[in-house]
């Protein structure tokens, strides 16, 4: 039996709901044709978007300040999704040095399966990724606040060498969010979330997401992401949606207990140092200041006698 829709008239929705379908139905042929060439076309089927999905993206990329986003189904997948469409083999990338372990792992793997190398560069030393560039190089990859170690990357400075030497931007946002920094704002033209983390909030989700400052950029990776396959799934994008509500606040509670408790752990006679950018002996503490708006919730920490 066919399900009947019935039409909504005279009021919407306080929140938004699961569109859980896989594809869509057209009156005119013509408008499923020309929407499937183009992210802002109607929906057609759920490997290139979905009511709910889009409202995520929509939401994160008005966060971030951006011309538009792609919803993937993990962080890592936003990643991938990123560097996988923007750089062929034999091409050349430069990286921060503290970089989360995935990304590492995968910038190891197109170096191996691709022979795209990699250059590792402070993130705070301009003048370093200058001088790594080369004629292939393309991309730099920067995390605004690094996993673990909590290195905040001096975003105004290294974007501003990414753009003078024509390479692409990718920036990780996951430990700041856009509550704590937009690198768009910054210079960057990519943004990357695990939205598994602060954006979503409850530990009940895998997701990722890729925010774009340009139009064009943002269409060149769409296209590419569709093919792909590593879309974002209707049910997972609403319980992101769910968390965003209460980003602001948990955000303000997660840097607040993070101060609490790093502070208390860097006078135990047990702790050999703690990495969190809001004291005033880790490397970062002058910069986060000036970049960040809170320090973040994440910090880490080495054991007296290497324990």
């Amino acid at each position: 039996m066919h399900v009947p829709q019935p039409v909504v008239e005279g009021s919407r929705p306080i929140t938004m709901p699961i569109y859980q379908t896989s594809g869509f139905t057209f009156d005119d042929p013509a408008v499923m044709a020309d929407s499937m060439g183009r992210p802002d076309g109607a929906y057609v089927y759920g490997r290139y978007t979905n009511p709910t999905v889009r409202s995520l993206e929509l939401a994160v990329s008005g966060l971030e300040g951006g011309a538009g986003a792609i919803a993937t189904g993990s962080g890592m997948g936003a990643i991938n999704t990123v560097l996988l469409a923007l750089l062929k083999p034999g091409d050349h990338l430069i990286a921060q040095s503290s970089l989360y372990g995935g990304t590492a792992a995968m910038l190891a793997e197109l170096a191996g399966r691709f022979g795209i190398t990699v250059t590792h560069v402070p993130e705070n030393d301009p003048a370093a990724l200058r001088a790594a560039a080369r004629p292939e190089t393309k991309l730099v990859y920067l995390e605004t606040i690094s996993n673990p170690m909590t290195l905040v990357a001096d975003l105004p400075a290294m974007c501003a060498a990414a753009r003078e030497l024509g390479l692409v931007s990718v920036v990780d946002n996951t430990f700041a969010t856009a509550m704590l920094c937009r690198p768009i704002e910054h210079g960057a033209d990519i943004v990357v979330h695990s939205t598994t983390k602060y954006l979503s909030g409850h530990t009940d989700v895998v997701g990722g997401l890729a925010v774009f400052a340009d139009p064009a950029l943002y269409e060149r990776v769409w296209h590419f992401a569709i093919e792909l396959g590593a879309a974002a799934e209707p049910f997972a994008s609403w319980l992101v949606l769910r968390g965003l509500q209460t980003l602001a606040l948990r955000m303000e509670r997660h840097c607040s207990n993070a101060r609490l408790l790093a502070t208390r752990l860097a006078g135990h006679p047990a702790v050999a140092a703690v990495h969190w950018p809001g004291l005033e002996s880790h490397p970062s503490y002058e910069l986060a200041g000036k970049l960040l708006s809170g320090f973040g919730g994440v910090f880490s920490f080495d054991l007296a006698g290497g324990g």
